[in-house]
């Protein structure tokens, strides 16, 4: 999920405000890994090319973590006041590779 740093009129959103999407999404799903800072630009619904700089937040889950996490993009683009907010999901596999002797 790529989660924007400020609102449309480039207001900074609140550290706090911002903390608590991130933790929410923790709570959810067990964990996050919190990428970094992005920028990437597209077409707003009016046809002009927006520019956002977002924080990019990368979590592991289950199919069933999906229609939640979709709720949260939601909550986060209402909170926002954003036209959408960006989701990615795929099929990948993972392992939690544990140290030797365990």
């Amino acid at each position: 999920i790529l989660i924007p740093v400020a609102y449309n009129d480039k207001t900074p959103v609140p550290f706090a405000k911002g903390a608590e999407y991130i933790y929410d999404i923790g709570e959810l799903t067990g964990g996050v890994t919190i990428d970094g800072r992005v920028s990437g630009f597209y077409e707003a619904v009016d046809g002009t090319r927006q520019q956002d700089d977002l924080i990019k937040v990368w979590i592991v889950g289950e199919h069933t973590l999906l229609q939640p996490m979709r709720a949260i993009a939601k909550w986060i683009a209402t909170d926002l006041e954003q036209e959408s907010v960006y989701l990615e999901w795929h099929d990948v596999n993972v392992e939690f590779v544990k140290p030797s002797g365990e």
